[in-house]
């Protein structure tokens, strides 16, 4: 079956078109998650340039592959500092993937709520959503203000700014992702 899609919607020197042969080698098989989702999971991957990226294999793509190239080819033409950048996908046997640019300090969420701080209804026992997450530090009050620019500042570009009209029902702490420095991207935002 011949591919329904033409690249010419994608933007010069956008994203990488991966096979799904290349994506098992870049992600190890699959090996290291380092996230999971009710639409996809996510896995950790080094691409042969060694750029750390986030591999998100997405589940039960309902909206076929319409939606999907749309999505890939909207991503693709957003540009901003606090965007998560995408740098590949793969649609291949039945597989929905993206590929990520990697965000090393996980997402915000864990610095506000950690899970030490999640008491039951009855505050009568600790409840620990994220077992598996070390305790992250509480951010200092200079992190939180800069991290609240950063996300109006993508706020703004999203509306104003931006050549593609983004509906953006999702910017919240677990999207929002922090680097080595603390600086925020945004995923999942569309």
């Amino acid at each position: 079956m011949a591919r329904s899609f033409s690249l010419e919607f994608l933007p010069t020197g956008g994203p990488k078109w991966f096979t799904y042969a290349e994506l098992q080698v870049v992600a190890d098989n699959f090996s290291n998650p380092i996230g999971k989702g009710g639409f996809d999971d996510v896995y950790k991957g080094e691409l042969g340039d060694h750029r750390v990226v986030a591999v998100k294999c997405l589940k039960n793509v309902t909206g076929g592959d319409a939606e999907f190239w749309a999505e890939v080819t909207i991503i693709a033409r957003m540009h901003h500092l606090n965007l998560v950048g995408l740098w590949g996908f793969c649609a291949e046997k039945g597989q929905r993937i993206l590929v990520y640019e990697h965000v090393p300090n996980g997402s915000l969420d864990k610095y506000l709520f950690p899970a030490s701080q999640i008491l039951s209804l009855d505050k009568q026992e600790v409840i620990n959503p994220r077992s598996t997450d070390s305790l992250k530090p509480i951010l200092d009050w200079n992190i939180r203000y800069r991290i609240a620019l950063d996300v109006a500042r993508v706020i703004v570009y999203l509306h104003e700014e931006c050549l593609e009209w983004v509906l953006h029902c999702d910017i919240k702490p677990e999207n929002i992702l922090l680097g080595d420095d603390f600086g925020l991207k945004i995923s999942d935002f569309g």
